[in-house]
């Protein structure tokens, strides 16, 4: 029994430590404002949280705890008490150790101002937040409303749409930490200037700083629209309808500390509508372009790796929505780094096509695939970020396979004739 005693006073001494030094504890100064003083001290507290954690999913218990523990009608004097001290430390779990009211203004519009000082806990993260940090602003666009068959779908739809699906996407990678929507309401000032496109790099970078984000996601909307069309086939009776829906969206990768552009794309979308399929077309058009501009965005950051091969089967360090079972890759072995002999920068690296892979197996984090060709023995030469995958692109449209058809009914006609 004394045994067992010891053993559990050491765990519980060792465990007690371990958890101290999980927090290290920061001063900082940070400012609020509100139309009432309870609303200015929420803020200011979250923004002296977002100072040392960031506005991200990792911060929000805390956020929403203090919004509610604030919420009250209480006098001013209130606020700076121990007893306000003590709850604000023990709803945040310790993050907010203490603070202490630095200064307060009253405007003639009645909007208040707060300062503070305050010692936050860093978070300890998460592996999933130690990853690169991305946020995708609202969009800038050339026209106010879209035209899509019958309806009419305005601008602003159109931007939640796309936040929507690209965020959905990015977040199901499992290659960044997307920075949460709601944050990005706390900066609805500077968020309205980049819609209406009056914005340079600079700015768009300090934003990015802001919301303490590595990369910020910026883009324009060009065209958005449907149109029917039937074509006639030539020496023919026969004709083929399409309905197709068209989009033209150009967009940049921003690296926020070195304001570089990292990456930036024209992307031009067709697709046929099968409305028989289609619950809402808007919703239809905006995942389909997601989805190929998401693939797009994570094969220019994180091309697709094989992690390990075994004979034949090959795995892949990405599943989800990336990757469907049926379709096919092209091996490249990477080579020797080449350096622009300019500025004597790291540009790229040597690519050689080594074999072909089909994928087999797909599941949320890892997929797999039969190498059905191979230049060489990939197996006994495999080494860890040696080889990537470039998806080989098989679609036909629907007015090929229609032509397809229709040739293949002339093609028995005549025979029969002939016959």
């Amino acid at each position: 029994m004394k045994y067992f005693i010891a053993i559990f006073f050491i765990f519980f001494i060792t465990s007690k430590s371990a958890f101290t030094n999980t927090i290290e504890y920061i001063d900082v100064k940070a400012k609020g404002i509100g139309s009432s003083y309870t609303e200015a001290l929420n803020n200011s507290l979250s923004n002296a949280i977002a100072q040392v954690n960031g506005r991200s999913i990792e911060t929000q218990t805390s956020l929403k705890k203090i919004s509610q523990t604030i919420s009250t009608n209480q006098d001013s004097s209130y606020y700076s008490s121990k007893e306000f001290q003590k709850i604000i430390k023990e709803q945040t779990q310790g993050y907010v150790s203490s603070f202490r009211v630095l200064s307060e203004d009253k405007s003639s519009n009645n909007v208040v101002k707060i300062s503070i000082s305050a010692k936050i806990g860093k978070f300890k993260l998460k592996k999933s937040a130690q990853r690169k940090r991305i946020a995708v602003m609202p969009f800038y666009y050339f026209d106010q409303s879209f035209k899509l068959m019958d309806d009419v779908v305005s601008n602003s739809k159109v931007d939640d749409l796309l936040i929507q699906n690209l965020v959905s996407y990015l977040v199901q990678t499992r290659k960044f930490t997307v920075l949460d929507r709601e944050y990005l309401n706390h900066m609805n000032s500077e968020l309205n200037i980049i819609k209406t496109n009056q914005t340079n790099i600079e700015e768009t970078v300090k934003l990015g700083q802001k919301l303490f984000s590595d990369y910020i996601m910026v883009g324009t909307l060009q065209k958005l629209f449907t149109e029917e069309k039937t074509i006639k086939i030539k020496n023919s009776n026969n004709s083929v309808s399409s309905k197709k829906a068209f989009i033209e969206f150009s967009y940049r990768i921003i690296d926020i500390p070195t304001s570089q552009i990292m990456f930036s794309d024209d992307y031009t979308g067709v697709f046929d509508i099968e409305e028989k399929d289609i619950v809402s077309l808007d919703g239809y058009i905006i995942k389909k372009a997601s989805l190929e501009i998401g693939s797009t965005i994570l094969n220019a950051i994180y091309p697709l790796r094989l992690e390990k091969i075994s004979g034949d089967t090959a795995y892949i360090g990405q599943g989800g929505l990336e990757v469907e079972i049926g379709e096919e890759f092209t091996i490249i072995e990477l080579g020797e780094k080449i350096k622009d002999s300019y500025t004597n920068t790291y540009i790229g690296r040597e690519q050689k096509e080594v074999g072909k892979l089909q994928i087999s197996q797909v599941s949320a984090k890892l997929s797999s695939g039969k190498i059905v060709e191979q230049a060489y023995n990939l197996e006994d030469n495999f080494e860890p970020k040696k080889y990537i995958l470039r998806k080989i692109d098989t679609n036909i449209s629907d007015i090929d396979i229609a032509k397809e058809k229709i040739n293949q009914k002339k093609k028995k006609v005549t025979t029969d004739d002939d016959w």
